[in-house]
């Protein structure tokens, strides 16, 4: 309502400030036409005109900052969706490995308790001063519509993690690296606990 208001205001005095010129203007004898009928019809011709061009132009204007707002919305309302979900999820740029977004999950993993944003995810994650030699992002240079998905075991937070790197549209609709990590810990200690018990028994049948 109020980005409508707005437009409409913008316009009407616009096109208020244009009547009153044309008026000025051609109701002045010293100008070179003659305030007479014929020129009053050209007058009003004018005015009709300027006024319809400026109010389509503020409401066009009106329509383009409420579609902004509403994107801006709909854009923080993903955020928060993704900065609530239970796995760890890091944007970052290609290039730069400058961090865009990394959510709740992530950031507690690694007991970050500030903004990371803008600073190099080596940096805050790792504690490097280089990328990580283990990061797929040349792989996904040259196969950018390939997903790539790993295992690692992070020594720092003393987990096992499932990564599934790709490149993705952002919301300003750039392109960024997207990481998204499960934790998988615990599976893969009950794996190696079932390994254990299946080479006991293989030994135990040896006897």
């Amino acid at each position: 309502l109020f980005t409508y208001i707005d437009g409409y205001i913008g316009g009407s005095l616009s096109g208020l400030i244009s009547i009153l010129y044309s008026l000025y203007f051609f109701s002045n004898k010293d100008q070179l036409f003659r305030y007479d009928a014929l020129n009053t019809q050209k007058v009003l011709t004018i005015v009709f005109a300027v006024c319809s061009i400026v109010l389509l132009v503020g409401r066009l204007k009106s329509f383009g900052t409420r579609l902004l707002r509403q994107t801006e919305h709909t854009n923080q309302n993903f955020l928060e969706i993704l900065s609530n979900m239970d796995i760890q999820l890091l944007v970052t740029e290609p290039d730069t490995d400058k961090i865009l977004f990394s959510n709740t999950k992530m950031n507690c993993n690694y007991q970050i308790d500030y903004d990371p944003v803008g600073q190099p995810c080596w940096k805050v994650y790792h504690g490097l001063d280089h990328r990580c030699d283990i990061c797929p992002m040349q792989e996904l240079y040259d196969h950018p519509e390939q997903p790539i998905e790993w295992v690692y075991y992070n020594e720092r937070t003393g987990r096992w993690f499932h990564n599934r790197e790709s490149i993705i549209v952002w919301t300003d609709g750039k392109m960024v690296h997207l990481q998204q990590a499960v934790d998988i810990t615990e599976s893969r200690q009950v794996e190696q606990t079932l390994r254990r018990q299946l080479h006991q028994q293989q030994l135990m049948s040896e006897i």
